[in-house]
Parts: C-alpha cells; structure tokens; sequence
C-alpha cells in the first residue's frame, strides 16, 4: 500500500489507496484505512478523510489525534517533522522500517534498496514462546514494526516513538447496573460507527454469545439487510452451525456458511506471503 525512504528527508515512492491533504503552509497528510465518525471528530462531506485529519491535527494538535477511532495508518508532514501514525488498535496497516527505508509490508520493504533480509533469530525464538513478535522488533535483523497506538517522528535525521495520546474516561465507582446500562450503550453506539454510511451490512455469526450479542445490538439499531457468515468444519461432530442459523432466522439475516474440507491448505503459500511478521492465529486457515 505505501512504501518510501527517509534520507535526505521523508518521501514516499508509492502511496496506493491514499486520501491525500496539500495545504498551502507545507501541512500534508496521507492516511490509509478508515476512521469512524465520533463526537470528536465528525468530517463534513465536502471534504476528504485526509483533509478532515488534518484539520483536527491544526485546531487540537497531538491530543485530537489521540481521540481518532478506527483502523487507519497516517503520515503528517510538517516543515519541522515527519510522523507517521497507527492506530490504537493497530488494526490499520502495518509500518516496518530500517534506518533507511520503511513500508506497509515486508515484502515491499524487501524491494528497497540495500534491503538485506538476515532473520533475527532472537526475535524468532520470542515467535515460538509467545507466539508473536513483539514490538519493535521483527523476524529480521535491523527491521523495526510500529505499535499499535504509536507515532514514529523523523525531526533532522533523528527517529523517536512515541504513544499517541488516550481518550480519557474512568468507570470507578459506577454500580453494576450502571456499568451493564453504560455498557449496553456503547457497544450498540460501537456498531452505529461502524456501520455508518455503508448500504451493505454483513457480520460473522459463529452461534455463540459473542457474535449473537454484536446482531442484536446490530438490529437494535439497523432494520435493512444484513448478510451474515458461519464457517464450520466438514463432518465434525459437533458444529455450531445449527446454532448460528437459529440466530439468522431470530434477527432475520441473509445466511451464508461455508464448511471447510482441507482443500483450504492450498492458500497457505497465499496467507504466508500477506502474513508479514508470524504470529500464532488458530483462525487463519479458517478465515
């Protein structure tokens, strides 16, 4: 999606499904992903993703930033710096980068020049124990990842990162029914964000109380049509299959499953290529 160098300043040589800001006083901002709509950050429709980012960037700086929610990446260029953002769930794209270079993949990073690809076998025995890498590291020597909820700043030839900051709230002393009302609400407010502005709505109902719990609070909120996906397993004892299309019928979904039969392993070589760092994901195959 995006890849690019730091010497002598910051550029990118390829930005692929970027929203794109220039302002006249040298502001530019590329953000990929999506960021949802919230009380702090409501972009009007004449303006786009990026230039709504950079204009809450201008009025409230580091701390409206901190208040964006969604999964996104984000550079902001400024006369004095470059920073590049994840989001706090670090759902958006990936940022790998070496002293030199940096970009959404490591099979794109592999691509600059002077890349040289030496496994890390430090950080590989941390994939065997915990069954990732943590950051910064990666699987290779000299190739950093940023964190989720992270800004990495190059101010004259200097790298530092650092947190963004974190919408504050505290639920200390609130009751238990309070703290069921309160969260009852947010969850259902979580969906209307996510669901905002699209004319298809589909979920995965896997039958058990977790995605049963997201459609009713789903249709709580949203009458139209909703397509919803079950994955099972071909022949096994016991699915929840069944379970999962009693919710469909209850909510009144547009149901589709899918049962797996092991001929899946053929898009192993697929899901290795796009997996960058290994991570343990007992799900990978099934998704």
């Amino acid at each position: 999606m995006f890849s690019g160098g730091f010497d002598p300043v910051p550029y990118l040589d390829q930005q692929a499904g970027a929203s794109v800001y220039n302002a006249d006083d040298d502001l530019q901002v590329y953000i990929w992903g999506t960021v949802l709509s919230t009380p702090a950050f409501k972009r009007e429709h004449e303006v786009s993703l990026a230039e709504g980012v950079a204009r809450l960037f201008r009025a409230k700086g580091w701390a409206g930033m901190g208040q964006l929610d969604g999964a996104f990446t984000c550079m902001i260029i400024t006369p004095a710096a470059t920073h590049v953002v994840r989001d706090h769930h670090g759902t958006g794209p990936q940022v790998y980068y070496t002293q030199t270079h940096f970009a959404s993949t490591l099979f794109a990073l592999s691509q600059q020049p002077g890349f040289n690809a030496r496994p890390d076998y430090g950080a590989l025995s941390l994939f065997l124990t915990k069954g990732y890498i943590p950051v910064p590291r990666s699987a290779f020597q000299q190739v950093e990842k940023l964190g989720p909820g992270h800004v990495l700043t190059i101010a004259s030839g200097k790298r530092s990162t650092n947190l963004l900051p974190r919408p504050s709230g505290t639920f200390e002393g609130m009751t238990e029914e309070a703290l069921l009302q309160t969260y009852e609400r947010v969850h259902r407010e979580a969906i209307q964000r996510r669901i905002a502005g699209h004319g298809k709505v589909g979920i995965l109902l896997s039958g058990g109380y977790d995605s049963a719990s997201n459609l009713a609070a789903l249709r709580s909120c949203y009458q139209g049509e909703v397509h919803s996906f079950s994955i099972g397993f071909k022949g096994d004892t016991w699915s929840e299959l069944p379970l999962a299309r009693i919710l469909s019928e209850t909510y009144g979904t547009v149901h589709h499953t899918y049962e797996i039969d092991g001929r899946e392993i053929a898009f192993l070589p697929d899901i290795v290529k796009h997996l960058g760092d290994p991570f343990v994901e007992g799900g990978l195959m099934v998704n």
